[in-house]
């Protein structure tokens, strides 16, 4: 009997999670929605959502050519006003529309980048994160990112750069 319970259960969770719902603009929203950016080249391509609790954007898939987990972490931090409206330009040089986050692999590989904020690399960043929330509403947050990360940890390159970051993201 638990077990039957169980699996009724996780079939609801699975129906609330991947059903399909409309955003106020008439675009139909992301199931749970997509992060993508490049490093050299190599292309990522995440699932993720919008965390309203934490002001973050998760995503996670795999790193480029390997089965190697990534995950990429955006805090979005409006310390005037949390989560009423964070459309607009954030970088991680600012005091209050601050953006900061990590770059994680596990697998074969481990390996950490941090944004200019949290690495304390420079004191002004050549090329900072910037992120842009160009619409959000109840249902999605949608923009583009791009800047330089520094090693955290692990044996990757002292530095990685990312561009033509975009997300297209489910509030959770």
């Amino acid at each position: 009997m638990t077990a039957v319970k169980h699996s009724y259960l996780y079939g609801i969770l699975l129906f609330a999670l991947f059903s399909c719902s409309k955003s106020s603009n008439n675009t139909p929203a992301p199931v749970l929605g997509t992060a993508s950016f490049d490093v050299n080249g190599q292309v990522f391509n995440l699932t993720g959502g919008y965390d309203t609790v934490s002001e973050e954007i998760i995503a996670k898939g795999l790193w480029p050519g390997t089965q190697d987990t990534a995950l990429l972490q955006i805090v979005v931090a409006n310390y005037n006003n949390p989560f009423t409206n964070i459309n607009g330009l954030w970088t991680d040089t600012s005091s209050v529309l601050l953006v900061y986050g990590n770059l994680d692999r596990w697998g074969t590989k481990d390996e950490t980048y941090l944004d200019n904020y949290m690495s304390k690399t420079y004191t002004t960043p050549p090329n900072p994160l910037v992120v842009d929330i160009t619409s959000s509403d109840e249902s999605t947050v949608k923009g583009t990112f791009s800047g330089t990360w520094y090693k955290g940890g692990g044996n990757g390159p002292d530095s990685i750069t990312m561009t033509n970051g975009n997300f297209y993201l489910k509030v959770q």
